[in-house]
């Protein structure tokens, strides 16, 4: 255990000078978490993807647009991977050229990203008010990042989709935002329905 101790720590030391070769065992295990259905528990790298699963969800969500094309890029990267053999990934992982390496690095990554807001509960242990707020802090860095705009991708704001589930605070919010405060004001006295 202390001859693993003192390799551990060589080991980190020669990754961290090895940016070209961190990649790699990052991309295994991240691989690994995404396309492999079993526990990957025994990884020589803590790291990890946490899929976020959506309890909440509109029930036309798995057949949307961007439903689609997230299953078709994984099935198409699924069916070239070499998945039982930690060995034959990893030398697949390194043969790919940079930009595909990237790809699949920007593919397994996807999985953990959490833009989801959830009613606080004080009993909860799940995440706090400030948490709340970093997490759709950072989603919203990452959505001007990635230029998301959401009709593009295939949403639409209708009664169903939106009036019906934004509290009338935020649909104020959002006819100031695109209309002007003179316009909220004509609709602030109104009834939500």
């Amino acid at each position: 255990m202390e001859l693993a101790a003192h390799r551990t720590l060589a080991l980190r030391e020669a990754v961290g000078r090895s940016p070209e070769i961190a990649f790699a065992p990052l991309l295994l295990k991240l691989v690994g978490d995404t396309f492999r259905t079993s526990n990957s528990a025994g990884s020589c790298l803590e790291a990890s993807v946490r899929n976020v699963y959506m309890s909440a969800q509109a029930s036309d969500l798995k057949d949307s647009v961007v439903a689609k094309l997230v299953d078709e890029r994984h099935a198409a990267w699924e069916a070239d991977l070499p998945l039982g053999d930690d060995a034959a990934l990893w030398d697949y992982l390194t043969s790919l050229d940079q930009a595909s390496r990237l790809s699949r690095l920007a593919h397994c990554l996807s999985f953990g990203i959490n833009a989801l807001h959830k009613k606080l509960n004080p009993n909860d242990a799940g995440i706090s008010a400030s948490g709340l707020t970093r997490r759709m802090t950072q989603s919203d860095l990452v959505a001007h990042a990635t230029g998301l705009d959401m009709v593009e991708a295939g949403w639409e704001p209708t009664v169903d989709t939106y009036l019906n589930r934004a509290p009338k605070s935020r649909i104020l919010a959002a006819v100031r935002e695109a209309k002007g405060e003179g316009t909220a004001q004509l609709i602030e006295h109104l009834r939500k329905g």
